[in-house]
């Protein structure tokens, strides 16, 4: 018995300090030492036309709000609140709203899904359901468009206090 499990583990060790032999066809310059041309990717190969620019990121659209943060003060619990963000696009392009999330089930934004033409206005109303919360809230709505940077951070603060 001492034998085979002796033999068993000469033949393990053996097996597996064998040394790998590259694939035929592989090349012998390392990787990271190895060099390769960029794409160039132009904007008529991008099929979603609605991301798609004219490759001057002077012409990017620009989201500018009213404000960025909002304080509803004292919400009575199991009240439902809400509030109103304006803003302006004030880029070259058309202003498009891919989303806008709230952080938890208990902040909903409503926003415009048309684009918004440079110069125009637009809102996001956002509605904040106050029931089985305590204390100081800190909610937050991140908006992702075609402006740079693509996701816009509104910020929502509320003190809940008891009935």
């Amino acid at each position: 018995m001492k034998q085979v499990l002796f033999l068993i583990a000469v033949i393990a060790f053996f097996g597996c300090s064998e040394e790998q032999k590259p694939s035929p066809g592989a090349e012998d310059t390392p990787y990271s030492e190895q060099r390769r041309e960029p794409v160039r990717v132009g904007t008529d190969m991008i099929k979603d036309q609605r991301t798609a620019s004219s490759g001057s990121i002077t012409e990017w659209p620009e989201m500018r709000f009213d404000r960025y943060d909002h304080d509803f003060g004292d919400v009575p619990e199991g009240t439902v609140v809400e509030t109103k963000f304006t803003f302006r696009n004030t880029g070259t392009s058309n202003l498009i709203i891919y989303s806008a999330k709230g952080t938890c089930g208990c902040t909903v934004p409503e926003y415009p899904r048309e684009p918004i033409p440079p110069g125009e206005e637009g809102s996001i109303v956002v509605t904040y359901d106050s029931a089985n919360r305590k204390g100081i809230q800190r909610k937050s709505v991140n908006i992702t468009a075609n402006t740079n940077p693509n996701v816009i951070t509104l910020n929502l603060v509320s003190t809940i206090v008891q009935n």
